[in-house]
């Protein structure tokens, strides 16, 4: 999916929380309530038109969502991030007096 916010306008894979909201509704086949919920901004309605293509391949037809049929995704619709590896943190090392060092504080 791409952005149709005013603050990542056209950039993949970061939608707004509205935006995210409304097309997991649209998805699983609540597509008023997905139109209801990007209505209140006005940049709401490029969302739909920009993704249209996606969101109409992952939805299923109103009939089957009516009835619960299971959602399959096409190949591909989803896009795929590499993982950073996890850093391991390192482990606090005793200081000259042998004592253990003192918990970072938080601001």
């Amino acid at each position: 999916m791409v952005a149709t916010n005013p603050v990542n306008y056209g950039k993949p894979c970061k939608l707004s929380c509205a935006e995210a909201l409304a097309a997991a509704l649209y998805i699983c086949g609540h597509r008023e309530a997905a139109v209801a919920v990007m209505r209140r901004f006005k940049w709401g309605h490029s969302f739909f038109s920009t993704n249209s293509e996606l969101l109409e391949r992952c939805a299923p037809p109103a009939a089957e969502s009516a009835r619960g049929a299971p959602l399959l995704l096409p190949r591909g619709a989803l896009a795929t991030r590499r993982a950073r590896p996890a850093r391991p943190h390192p482990t606090p090392q005793p200081n000259a007096a042998g004592t253990p060092p003192a918990a970072p504080r938080r601001r």
